[in-house]
């Protein structure tokens, strides 16, 4: 009898550290994604939102947009920063595969810089149309220049001829965030 309340509490005592154990890893993945922040991408279109949207957190890596992210291949035309350290440069890709393909037609990309700690686009509310920055204003702001408060276009890349307009709406497929 003695063993088996000595087998009963080690049970207890190991599913007590089990779930404890959890709970701290998930504090801890909650808290890494508020310091860390999210860009968010979307399909706006004036005053509306084609919801839902995409968003990845501010952690360096190939972001692949379709079914390993959970967000849909080529249907953004719009970005937001929520809680986005400063000296991360965010790279927008048309083409799947995060680099520069001279053999497709009208091939892009463009690269950001935030340069304020944190970086919030508006006041971070996704379903306010005008805190969302479009490809369109970041493509004709000119290279070294700031797009919004805390975010400076980087630079553009765009298959010959590069001074015709790509077609920048729902095509991007990819994303890429460096520290630099």
């Amino acid at each position: 009898m003695h063993y088996l309340k000595m087998l009963t509490s080690a049970v207890a005592l190991g599913c007590s550290l089990m779930l404890t154990s959890s709970s701290i890893f998930a504090d801890t993945a909650k808290q890494e994604n508020l310091t860390n922040g999210f860009i968010v991408f979307g399909d706006v279109e004036g005053s509306v939102i084609d919801f839902p949207v995409c968003r990845i957190p501010a952690i360096e890596g190939k972001y692949y947009f379709g079914d390993p992210v959970g967000c849909r291949d080529n249907d953004y035309n719009a970005m937001i920063f929520i809680n986005v350290p400063s000296a991360l440069t965010v790279t927008v890709f048309d083409d799947g595969g995060c680099e520069r393909d001279n053999d497709v037609p009208n091939n892009w990309e463009f690269a950001i810089t935030t340069v304020k700690n944190p970086t919030t686009s508006g006041d971070g509310d996704v379903s306010i149309p005008g805190n969302w920055i479009t490809f369109y204003k970041i493509w004709l702001t000119p290279d070294n220049t700031v797009v919004e408060p805390g975010v400076m276009k980087s630079g553009r890349w765009k298959r010959p001829p590069p001074s015709t307009m790509p077609n920048l709406h729902n095509e991007a497929s990819c994303v890429l965030v460096q520290r630099k």
